[in-house]
C-alpha cells in the first residue's frame, strides 16, 4: 500500500505525464510562424498536420514527396513518411514512475495519449510496393510481404491481390 506522500508523488507524475507538451495529439507542433507561412500552400499545410500525427496528411505528404507534386521529389523522405503514416499505433505512451519512500523498484504506467490505429492501408500498401520493386530503399520480399499483410488485413484490395501474386511466384 502507498504512503500519503508517495501516492502524491505518483499522481504528480501521472499529471505530468499527461501535460506533457508532445504527448498530447491535439497540440500543435508547428510554429506560429509556419502557420502563418502555410497560408493555402497545401504542401506545407499537410507537412504541420503530419508533424502533429495525423496518419492522412502523413500520407499525402508522402506521396507529394513521391510523385513531386508541389514540391522536388525524395523517395527517401516518401518511405520516411509512409513509415510514419502505415505504423501501427497504440495510443499509449509508457511512463516510468521511479521508486518513492524506499521502495527498490520503480512502475511502468501506460497513459492514454491518442487513439489507437492500425495505420494507414494506402501507406502500407505503397510500402509493400516499394519493398518490392526497390524503389527508394533495398528491395526485400520479407518486408513487402509484411507491410502487403498488414493493408491486406484492413480491407486493402490491391494489396491482397498482390500478396496472391507473391506467393503464386514463390510456389515452384
Amino acid at each position: 500500500m502507498l504512503r500519503p506522500r508517495s501516492y502524491w508523488a505518483l499522481m504528480m507524475i501521472v499529471l505530468a505525464g499527461l501535460l506533457w507538451p508532445g504527448t498530447s495529439s491535439a497540440k500543435s507542433k508547428c510554429s506560429k510562424e509556419e502557420q502563418a507561412a502555410a497560408g493555402q500552400d497545401i504542401f506545407r499545410i499537410n507537412r504541420c498536420l503530419a508533424k502533429t500525427g495525423d496518419e492522412a496528411a502523413q500520407y499525402r505528404l508522402a506521396r507529394a514527396y513521391e510523385t513531386g507534386e508541389g514540391i522536388e521529389a525524395d523517395l527517401h523522405k516518401a518511405v520516411k513518411w509512409y513509415k510514419r503514416s502505415g505504423r501501427p499505433k497504440s495510443g499509449q505512451t509508457p511512463v516510468y514512475i521511479a521508486p518513492v519512500g524506499g521502495q527498490s523498484y520503480g512502475w511502468v504506467l501506460n497513459v492514454t495519449t491518442g487513439q489507437a490505429s492500425p495505420g494507414d492501408p494506402r501507406a502500407q500498401f505503397r510500402l509493400g510496393e516499394m519493398y518490392r520493386e526497390g524503389e527508394g530503399l533495398r528491395k526485400s520480399r520479407s518486408r513487402a510481404r509484411k507491410w502487403l499483410k498488414r493493408a491486406a488485413a484492413q480491407g486493402h484490395e490491391e494489396a491482397a491481390q498482390l500478396l496472391e501474386k507473391l506467393a503464386a511466384k514463390a510456389k515452384p
